[in-house]
């Protein structure tokens, strides 16, 4: 049970960092990038949909919700502030192997074969993970 809190704790802190990564990547590049600004709020607003999820996950598990919201999305958008100095396309890189280890945490956790609520959320949220890890390659082709 204790592995099962650690790892609901951490997907939903992770994917609030992710929101508000994503939020500062779209509110820094909005001008200069405006097609790639709306892709980067509509990541922020599937990885907040995310830590919802996993959010009430622990809730209806443990009976308490997870607290920290504000830190770990600010948290995110401070790191994304940070990389203002680094061209966009490297910006997006570092998002793109985030988003591929995350996947393969995801995808090894559904691989044990174990029923609960937290693989059932993590194997709805791949697909929308793997849209996340493309934005890289996608940029780069444009």
């Amino acid at each position: 049970m204790d592995k099962l809190k650690f790892q609901i704790k951490l997907s939903y802190r992770v994917e609030l960092f992710g929101t508000g990564f994503y939020e500062g990547l779209a509110s820094r590049h909005r001008k200069k990038y405006p097609e790639l600004s709306k892709r980067l709020d509509k990541y922020a607003a599937h990885e907040y949909r995310h830590s919802r999820l996993f959010n009430k996950c622990y809730a209806d598990l443990f009976g308490k919700e997870l607290g920290g919201e504000g830190f770990w999305r600010g948290f995110g958008r401070c790191q994304s502030y940070l990389l203002f100095a680094l061209p966009v396309k490297l910006k997006l890189k570092m998002a793109s192997l985030t988003e591929v280890l995350a996947i393969k945490q995801l995808e090894r956790d559904v691989a044990t074969g174990q029923k609960n609520k937290y693989i059932e959320i993590a194997k709805k949220i791949i697909p929308e993970e793997k849209e996340h890890a493309n934005i890289y390659k996608e940029w780069v082709n444009q």
